[in-house]
């Protein structure tokens, strides 16, 4: 102690050196343990997965859209934040034909049914116009499965013959599967009477066997022929056969009786009967239908106007595996000057009878 008293200096040189070397020395085994702990804490990497391929589809469509010019539709785009609604001058102002109270452009169509379609409100071509190619024009399909409209030139309901108003039916004029039956585009261009009359001038009967009847007939529009028909047989040069025969008799005014026996034909073709009183004009007229349809391929032409008989099937293009039937025929006629139209009655595919007018 007395030594560190009197050399302080050279002992507190000792005590750094001591320090120094102390310092050193751990330094020293640090180093030297250095590796041992780098291998334990380094570990191998993970092993490689399957990495799978991110759906970029989305992406694509992006960018295709983004290539694409905008393309503005009325009606579909006119609530887009960038697109104004479409306003258009007419009468010297500025209106809106989308609205509901807006007069329709193309009567008795409405705006709105077209702008929703995306249908040019501004051509003037566009009711006749076939958007999707069915063969069915823009007004064809507004008219849709009736034919018929459901609103006036003033965008009023049309009431139908039982007092309420006729439904919309309309069809998608832009989308070629909606489309009005193809009889709608079925006319009655005619109705052609041909006159057929006949009459029973006398009769032969076997008064033993009631069913042993020979008839004779006259063939008035055949030029007077006189024809022998036993019952049961076809009446030669027509399409009827004999049928039945009653004999009736009726008492006259004088007492005494008068023959009022009848002879009855059927129609081979369409199964109708006719009653022939005797010494009676009968007229069964040979009348067909003439019917004009005009529904035709894009680019192609509708066929001609065609002849239909009474009961006989008939097919409409395209749909060629459906039938309609001609079940009734009404001639034209004219009372007290007015002249009434033929009729034609069609069961379409469904059972549904259909009344045609003739439109000449």
């Amino acid at each position: 102690m007395d030594w560190i008293k009197k050399n302080p200096a050279k002992f507190a040189l000792i005590v750094v050196a001591v320090l120094v070397l102390a310092s050193m020395a751990l330094l020293a085994m640090r180093i030297s343990s250095f590796d041992e702990a780098f291998e334990k804490k380094r570990t191998p990497p993970p092993a490689a997965g399957k990495v799978e391929k991110p759906d970029i589809g989305p992406l694509e469509e992006t960018q295709k859209a983004l290539a694409t010019p905008a393309n503005w539709q009325p009606g579909k785009d006119a609530t887009s934040l960038f697109v104004s609604h479409l306003w258009v001058l007419k009468d010297d102002k500025l209106v809106r034909p989308d609205l509901p109270d807006s007069p329709p452009f193309h009567p008795p169509v409405p705006n709105k049914w077209l702008t929703d379609h995306g249908l040019d409100l501004l051509s003037a071509t566009v009711l006749q116009d076939d958007p999707d190619g069915d063969g069915f024009s823009t007004l064809d399909e507004w008219l849709g499965t009736d034919g018929l409209s459901h609103l006036d030139d003033n965008g009023q309901p049309v009431l139908g013959p039982d007092g309420k108003p006729l439904p919309d039916d309309s069809t998608d004029p832009t989308d070629k599967n909606s489309h009005p039956p193809y009889y709608t585009k079925l006319q009655l261009a005619h109705v052609i009477n041909i006159p057929f009359r006949l009459e029973l001038k006398s009769y032969d009967l076997n008064p033993k066997n009631p069913k042993d009847v020979t008839a004779q007939i006259n063939a008035i529009d055949r030029g007077r022929k006189t024809l022998f028909v036993p019952l049961g047989e076809d009446i030669p040069g027509t399409k009827f056969k004999t049928e039945s025969f009653a004999h009736k008799e009726v008492p006259g005014a004088d007492g005494t009786k008068t023959d009022a026996s009848e002879l009855t034909i059927i129609n081979k073709e369409t199964g109708e009967k006719v009653i022939m009183p005797l010494k009676t004009v009968v007229d069964s007229p040979d009348s067909h239908a003439v019917f004009r349809y005009l529904w035709a391929p894009p680019g192609g032409s509708r066929i001609q106007d065609f002849p239909i008989f009474k009961g006989k099937v008939f097919h409409l293009p395209p749909d060629l595996d459906r039938e309609y039937r001609l079940i009734e025929i009404k001639p034209g006629e004219t009372k007290s000057g007015e002249v009434k139209p033929g009729e034609a009655i069609v069961e379409v595919p469904g059972g549904e009878k259909r009344t045609f007018k003739e439109t000449k």
